[in-house]
Parts: structure tokens; sequence; C-alpha cells
């Protein structure tokens, strides 16, 4: 069985707003950034161990 958990806020840096979503499914973490129009622009990779 898999979970699902995901968070997010919104950022302002340099006057531009982002917004940050991150969560695991199981054992995997993920994050991606997205800008004001939800443009991806930037993911997260797991690190350590974790990494694949």
């Amino acid at each position: 069985m898999r979970t699902l958990l995901v968070a997010s806020t919104v950022l302002a840096l340099a006057g531009q707003r982002y917004q940050l979503e991150a969560g695991s499914i199981g054992f995997r973490p993920w994050a991606k950034l997205y800008d004001e129009q939800r443009k991806l622009v930037g993911t997260g990779l797991p690190a350590g161990c974790q990494r694949t």
C-alpha cells in the first residue's frame, strides 16, 4: 500500500511569488517549485541513501 503525503506553501523572494510543494509516495520524497503562472521552475532530488 502506498501513502501520499503533500505539503504546500507560498514563498515571496525578490518581489516574485513561488509555490513550493513537497511530499512523498511511500519512501520516495519529492519537491516541486512553481512560479506565479504555475510553471514548474525546479524539482528536488533525494540525497544520501534515498537517492536511486
